[in-house]
């Protein structure tokens, strides 16, 4: 058990200010817990779904000891899930924990117990190899006090949807082909295995989508946190949905005016059109005006919500909600992209031996490139050193560091010009996307403190 979790014999009893003192004890969960937890979350947020709850709860890759719960007593008065998953990232699989469901009752808040809560969260996605915290927030503000960054944008487009189906008539894209005959319909339950295929294809080689095994992919289709799933098939013969010469080469997962997800096999753009228009045509049947596309920031579809008038925006919040992150283990993490780094260096002419020293207010981090390997240890080298603060590492390792505004704001104090120069070859900046259909719920979101 970590240390940041007591037993249940155990009190904390730190004192936050003369007149207040913490009772509260952190637990693991257990598999009788739910009903209490859920009664807790719906006291504190009486939006929260029974319906989503017990959803949530049935996901295959939780368990009961993912969630924390501080107690008073036999009273329930604090709470936080950390979900064990993967996350793409490039050619690399990173262990992630992704951190939801974080509340405080009222009486208990201002004294350090959420900040405990998070840092328990942390502890058990460490102890079950995490390199990485994610979570969807509304509260960026009191996680940034504990080194968590914004990492990734929303990507999300929005028009009217007669004007976008126009446009996708205009393009051409819909006319029929006799070699590539596609038709539209709803899923059905034994084309599981289709979804998945295209859900890995669709998203290889990208950073911040979660794998989704095909036990999850059965999960997010029970849990019905939709309308409907679209799919596109592609062969001669569409008369028998069974015929072998039929496959599924694209889905859209809808939700009322949105379509939440939208993914197509390498190379069948066309699917992808086709589905949206499905999707645009049904949305005008019942009366929406308005469709929103939520897709990765260079999906082509986009372009025809500009072009019917509407707009695609890249913001860091949407309705509020940001993403942020937190490298829990730095040391590992640039281990495990060791090769990465290394064909970088290489690429842009850097000559081994090279060293490179990164410095934060918690820990010395140190590069050394020899002999085609790369260690990573402690302290720092001569020359070639770069400071920033704890959150601006973990945009560092992941990809999202704006380097020149980091130097513009003061956050980047960097002496010897090689040194700035070795960081932003080894650390370029990507694309973080993160899609929307893993967390998204049957009628409101669980809370995201």
């Amino acid at each position: 058990m970590s240390s940041a979790i007591t037993r249940s014999s155990d009190v904390d009893r730190r004192r936050e200010s003369p007149s207040d003192q913490i009772t509260a004890r952190l637990v693991r969960g257990q598999s009788g817990d739910n009903p209490g937890a859920l009664c807790f979350l719906r006291s504190v947020f009486p939006e929260v779904s029974p319906d989503d709850f017990r959803s949530l709860a049935e996901d295959p890759t939780l368990r009961p000891a993912d969630r924390v719960l501080a107690k008073d007593g036999s009273r329930t008065v604090g709470h936080v899930l950390m979900q064990s998953r993967t996350m793409l990232h490039g050619s690399n699989c990173l262990p992630v924990g992704v951190m939801q469901a974080l509340a405080v009752a009222q009486r208990y808040r201002n004294q350090g117990l959420g900040w405990r809560l998070v840092r328990a969260a942390e502890a058990l996605a460490m102890r079950d190899g995490a390199v990485v915290g994610l979570v969807r927030t509304t509260a960026p503000h009191f996680l940034r006090r504990r080194g968590w960054a914004l990492c990734g944008r929303h990507s999300v487009s929005r028009a009217d949807s007669r004007r976008v189906l126009g446009q996708l008539i205009e393009s051409g894209l819909s006319r029929k082909n006799r070699r590539h005959t596609l038709h539209i319909r709803p899923w059905l339950r034994w084309e599981l295995a289709d979804l998945v295929n295209i859900y890995q294809q669709a998203t290889q080689g990208m950073h911040g989508p979660l794998q989704r095994e095909t036990e999850h992919w059965d999960w997010l289709t029970r849990r019905e946190a939709y309308d409907e799933i679209l799919v596109a098939l592609e062969g001669p013969a569409l008369a028998d949905f069974e015929d072998q010469d039929t496959r599924v080469v694209g889905y859209a997962v809808i939700k009322e005016e949105r379509v939440i997800e939208l993914q197509a096999l390498p190379g069948h753009r066309r699917a992808g059109a086709e589905l949206l228009m499905r999707a645009c045509s049904e949305l005008i049947e019942s009366g929406r005006h308005g469709v929103i596309y939520h897709a990765h920031p260079h999906d082509p579809l986009h372009e025809f919500f500009r072009n019917a008038g509407g707009h695609h925006v890249r913001h860091v919040a949407d309705e509020g909600e940001v993403l942020m992150a937190k490298v829990l283990r730095p040391r590992r993490l640039i281990r495990s992209m060791a090769e990465r780094l290394l064909a970088r260096a290489k690429a842009a002419g850097v000559n081994e031996p090279w060293q490179l020293g990164i410095l934060t207010e918690a820990d010395a981090y140190l590069l050394h490139a020899e002999g085609g390997q790369l260690r990573v240890g402690r302290g720092l080298p001569e020359n070639n050193v770069m400071e920033m603060n704890v959150a601006d590492l973990t945009r560092t390792l992941l990809g999202q560091i704006d380097w020149d505004e980091a130097h513009e704001h003061g956050r980047l104090v960097v002496e010897h010009p090689d040194a700035d120069y070795l960081a932003r070859v080894l650390f370029p900046e990507f694309t973080l996307w993160r899609p929307l259909l893993d967390d998204f719920q049957r009628t409101s979101n669980l809370p995201r403190y």
